[in-house]
């Protein structure tokens, strides 16, 4: 798992517990601090260790904090043998400071990428933090080339709407 902050600090607590507590266990953990000016780098220093935790300038974008701690000495894998089964297929964890996953988010997440052999992102439904009862994003797919395909056919939505009572 990748955690990137900024001017976090009040939130990380949170988002750091829910991935220690995930029913399938997180591997490893790096996070990365893009120049906040609150504590948000002391509190992931004392949540995951000074070896898990580096800073990166303000300006630094959530692509570039990621790559960066994807080069970073606590998100290496320890080398596997041919014959172990861990030793195929790894998965990345993206979190940004503003979430915190639902128990079961990384066992659902894998559990639908071993569904699908073509699945390379996936992402989980976001429900809002002031509102859990509100739904902000339900994931999207895209084709090969980015695109993002809503699944919805053109006109799909307007007859829909045209047949609820009232709706012209």
């Amino acid at each position: 798992a990748v955690v990137v902050a900024h001017d976090a600090a009040r939130m990380l607590p949170g988002l750091i517990k829910a991935v220690r507590e995930q029913t399938h266990p997180v591997q490893r953990v790096v996070g990365v601090d893009t120049g906040s000016q609150d504590r948000s780098g002391a509190v992931l220093t004392e949540l995951l260790g000074q070896s898990a935790v580096f800073g990166m300038e303000a300006d630094t974008g959530f692509g570039a904090a990621v790559s960066s701690a994807l080069q970073h000495p606590a998100a290496r894998r320890a080398p596997r043998s041919p014959g172990d089964p861990a030793a195929g297929t790894e998965w990345i964890w993206l979190l940004h400071d503003d979430c915190e996953p639902a128990l079961d988010a990384l066992e659902q997440l894998l559990a639908a990428a071993s569904r699908s052999r073509m699945a390379a992102v996936l992402g989980p439904k976001l429900m809002d933090m002031s509102n859990r009862r509100v739904v902000r994003e339900a994931g999207i797919t895209t084709d090969r080339a980015g695109r993002r395909l809503t699944g919805v056919e053109p006109g799909e939505i307007e007859a829909a709407l045209r047949a609820l009572p009232g709706v012209q």
